[in-house]
């Protein structure tokens, strides 16, 4: 595949998922896609890096992350890209119909790249060698979905059963069928025959085939996409779905949609694609549980993830992590002990399977600690809600050197700004002021200002303001 063959393709980036089983780390205002895991950048943000001179992307997501998205987009070298968000998650299904429609209308009928953004990948010219090798079938018109070896019996992905004929050593091969979240003995059994692949959710098509497909088999998801396009709102750089029409889709995945009955060959009238998996030559990670989470970690010799203030005695096989106060582990083997700011989580791994019923009842219990952080860290810095009520917020800032406070933080309301250390420039319109330690400054409200840390050093603040 030519570089010009690579600029041809069109990734669709589905920045989608609430991150239950990821919690409380993960919250639905901050899913895992944009939560820095090793201080190096989100998945998100690297997914959109992996995505460099290819043709322009669509980033499709959740409209109530639409700071989070343009905060994350712009820390990353990459301008390329359209963005659209959805009123509420309707699955992936609706996401990819959406966005051919705007590929199919703006740029024609490129090969498209699915990405989910919530995986590892780390090996970048593997990656592409992969997609070179997935080219030739799916400009002909066939499916061509990236499979990962089982290492394990994993019961949190689905599977891609092979034809029996073939084995996982083949670059490319038919699919035969696809098996949903299996039990562990069924995983074992998988495992055992080699005749099976991880699902890992990438796959490459034409966006007339996926168009084509999704009409036939989901006419009413097209009829609905359609409307839910033509009467969109594009403003500040982001397509706005209508909601009304966005609201009568049913939520379906790509599999269930389409592959699963394009596989199972569920037309006699209509010539269906072919469906090809090819095996994934990169180390491969679906950051989305704990059970993933300790995989991707460093572990100590004791075999422990640990992250934060922790100590650890006579423990092993565990993930230790403490946003907050002191963590000890006396004894401990095979739980997750999570210390978020303002929730705690002990489990063993055996029940993280039950996380995401926790969170449901969290969620019907109407709980803050289900919805929102009170802490959050990325490339710039942090910030950690400390106070709040029906008048007043009160966040404490770090900032990192050559940094600013994202705009979208600092609200246009009466703020009051108290330095802890370090240094910080203030600039209002023309006029700027430098702060140091002890020095407190009122921003008055409806009017924007910039917090940038020119110093070698982090800086640490607190800015008190009004409510929204």
């Amino acid at each position: 595949m030519s570089n010009d063959d690579f600029k041809k393709i069109s990734p669709v980036v589905l920045v989608g998922g609430s991150g239950e089983r990821l919690w409380p780390i993960s919250r639905f205002f901050y899913p895992k896609p944009f939560v820095d895991f090793d201080k190096q950048g989100s998945m998100f943000q690297k997914t959109v890096a992996r995505i460099q001179g290819m043709g322009k992307a669509i980033i499709i997501g959740n409209e109530k992350h639409q700071k989070l998205l343009e905060r994350q987009l712009s820390e990353v070298n990459q301008k390329n890209f359209d963005v659209i968000l959805e009123p509420f998650p309707k699955n992936t299904a609706p996401s990819l119909t959406i966005a051919c429609m705007k590929i199919l209308k703006d740029y024609g009928d490129s090969l498209v790249l699915v990405l989910p953004a919530d995986h590892v990948v780390s090996d970048l010219e593997k990656f592409q060698e992969d997609i070179d090798r997935s080219y030739k079938f799916a400009e002909d018109g066939d499916i061509v979905l990236f499979g990962i070896e089982p290492k394990v019996p994993e019961t949190q992905f689905g599977y891609i059963k092979i034809e029996s004929n073939t084995n996982l050593t083949q670059n490319v091969v038919h699919v035969e069928n696809f098996i949903e979240k299996p039990d562990l003995e069924s995983a074992k059994l998988f495992i055992q025959s080699g005749n099976y692949y991880w699902n890992s959710g990438i796959l490459m098509l034409r966006a007339s085939v996926w168009i084509d497909l999704i009409s036939y088999f989901r006419p009413q998801i097209v009829n609905f996409c359609e409307k839910a396009m033509e009467i969109s709102d594009f403003r500040d750089g982001y397509l706005y779905l209508d909601e009304e029409n966005f609201g009568e889709l049913s939520s379906e995945s790509i599999d269930y949609a389409v592959l699963e009955p394009v596989v199972s060959k569920k037309s006699k009238q209509k010539k269906l694609p072919r469906c090809y998996v090819t095996s994934f030559s990169s180390e491969w990670l679906d950051l989305g549980s704990w059970n993933s989470r300790y995989n991707y970690g460093y572990k100590d010799d004791k075999g422990n993830v640990v992250e934060g203030d922790v100590i650890t005695i006579d423990s092993t096989d565990s993930i230790l992590i403490s946003q907050n106060k002191l963590l000890v582990s006396l004894g401990m083997k095979n739980i997750v002990a999570v210390d978020s700011k303002d929730a705690i989580l002990i489990s063993s791994f055996d029940k993280l399977d039950e996380l995401k019923n926790v969170v449901n009842s969290l969620k019907s219990k109407d709980r803050k600690e289900a919805e929102s952080p009170v802490y959050v860290e990325e490339i710039w810095g942090s910030y950690e809600i400390i106070s709040f009520s029906d008048k007043i917020v009160c966040k404490k800032f770090l900032l990192n050197s050559g940094f600013s406070i994202p705009s979208d933080l600092l609200s246009r309301v009466f703020k009051k700004c108290i330095v802890i250390n370090g240094k910080v420039k203030i600039k209002i319109g023309e006029d700027s002021i430098e702060m140091k330690p002890f020095d407190v400054f009122e921003i008055p409200s409806n009017v924007s200002c910039e917090i940038t840390n020119n110093s070698d050093e982090i800086f640490e603040g607190i800015i008190i303001s009004n409510s929204n």
